[in-house]
């Protein structure tokens, strides 16, 4: 066969795919961001209503607008694939549809316009996506997958470690897929997967956790040591950690430098010792009940059972309530001087990179674009400004890359693609032990 028949043969193949059937969750997102902005039950144009079957297949003032199985004789499709200029296109602002959904339309109306009885389509904003539909869009083009931690260890039956998965496209863009991935324990009975969240079941062993997505696979080794035995409940690492996550603790609550209410706390945590002097010795016998832990100052308040300027906080059975209530139980008891520390913080995936609405770059560098990895930097998918602390005056310094494209002001310059933007944070570094300065002055390059 010529090679040059080839690229014929490819177009001629390619409307087969989009004549696979559609069903009606992978249109429904470009209905309802496309449509029914001007058809829906408070603004019905054209005498067209399109949140509800009835009213799809009804049609509007010019008669149906689709025939289930025909899309060459269907309205909404002829539509939809007017040129640009013309002024019956649909929808009649934003442009053409991108291929992909002009596809989902085609397909859905060729398969017979499937839709499930009593379901009903509401508008939502343009920019919203539904993450199942795009994320089938974008497999084709699935280079990898990760699982975050990359390693796990647990050490005692208290102990979990939640998972994540995450996918990085040949575009260099990245997504949270842990909802999508297929994911299993090798074998369940060294570790379990209580949802998204991993704990042991046996005292000690070894698995893996092997996540699936697209014909790509990732696996995540796991150690359990100890996993049948539980430690005491603990107040810096099972306690300290609600106050924390239910903001007590905050500058506008009980971390404020008066307190609150008669109810002082370091500001996030920063003196646990003191705050367990204040919990503990301050209001002996109401704020904790050892007798009866549930009816403590502590408890009644953040569950919601007696008023409270911060509101109810979290549910009576929740796990944050269960370990207030067992340290209480257990006799409210502060920790020995051997307990764990924490000695880093780590934050995964450590480089991200995400697509953006379609609009000019607002970087002081012009538009973002994707690179390629090097053998010194295999993980630097994005071309990003960085920024740095001088030793000397503290003086925030902004730095693009050489692949950044130079400022300009002018208009033929900006990019109307949708170019990936980085959420990695860059790091400032400064001189140890010296003071910095009460102001920061900002400079780019």
């Amino acid at each position: 066969m010529s090679c040059r028949l080839l690229p014929f043969l490819l177009l001629a193949l390619a409307p087969l795919r989009a004549l696979e059937p559609v069903s009606f969750e992978q249109v429904r997102p470009v209905l309802e961001t496309r449509c029914l902005e001007c058809h829906n039950p408070d603004k019905v144009k054209g005498k067209l209503l399109m949140s509800t079957q009835a009213g799809f297949l009804k049609g509007g003032a010019n008669g149906p607008i689709i025939e289930p199985g025909q899309p060459d004789r269907s309205e909404l499709v002829k539509r939809v694939h007017l040129p640009k200029d013309h002024e019956d296109l649909m929808p009649p602002k934003g442009g053409p549809l991108p291929p992909a959904e002009l596809a989902l339309l085609r397909g859905w109306v060729a398969a017979g316009a499937p839709w499930p009885a009593g379901a009903t389509l509401a508008p939502r904003a343009k920019d919203a996506v539904d993450p199942k539909a795009d994320l089938a869009l974008k497999l084709p083009s699935l280079e990898k997958l990760e699982i975050f931690p990359p390693v796990v260890t647990i050490e005692s039956k208290r102990d979990f470690h939640r998972i994540v998965v995450f996918a990085t496209f040949k575009d260099a863009t990245t997504r949270d897929v842990t909802a999508f991935a297929a994911i299993k324990v090798a074998d369940p009975k060294v570790a379990e997967l209580n949802g998204y969240t991993l704990q042991a079941v046996a005292d000690a062993g070894h698995t893996e956790v092997t996540a699936t997505l697209g014909g790509l696979s990732a696996k995540l080794p796991v150690t359990v040591k100890d996993g049948a035995k539980d430690r005491p409940v603990s107040f810096r690492l099972d306690v300290m950690p609600v106050f924390l996550r239910g903001g007590c603790n905050q500058g506008g609550c009980h971390g404020a430098a008066r307190g609150k209410d008669g109810f002082r706390l370091s500001l996030f945590g920063m003196d646990p010792n003191g705050d367990y002097v204040r919990l503990t010795r301050e209001m002996v016998g109401r704020r904790i009940n050892l007798a009866i832990p549930e009816e403590s100052t502590l408890v009644e308040k953040a569950v919601g059972t007696v008023p409270h300027s911060g509101n109810k906080l979290y549910e009576p059975d929740s796990a944050y309530n269960r370990n207030i209530l067992e340290w209480i139980a257990h006799g409210a008891k502060d920790d020995a001087p051997d307990v764990a520390q924490v000695t880093g913080i780590e934050v995964y995936r450590r480089r991200s990179c995400s697509k953006g609405r379609r609009r000019p770059s607002r970087s002081p560098c012009g538009p973002l674009t994707p690179t390629a990895p090097t053998a010194t930097s295999p993980t630097s998918r994005c071309s990003c400004p960085t920024t740095t602390r001088s030793p000397r005056s503290g003086r925030m310094a902004m730095s693009a890359p050489a692949t950044a494209a130079p400022r300009s002001s002018s208009p033929a310059s900006m990019s109307s693609a949708s170019p990936p933007r980085c959420s990695s944070s860059p790091r400032a570094s400064s001189t140890p032990g010296q003071r910095r300065p009460s102001s920061i002055t900002s400079t780019a390059p």
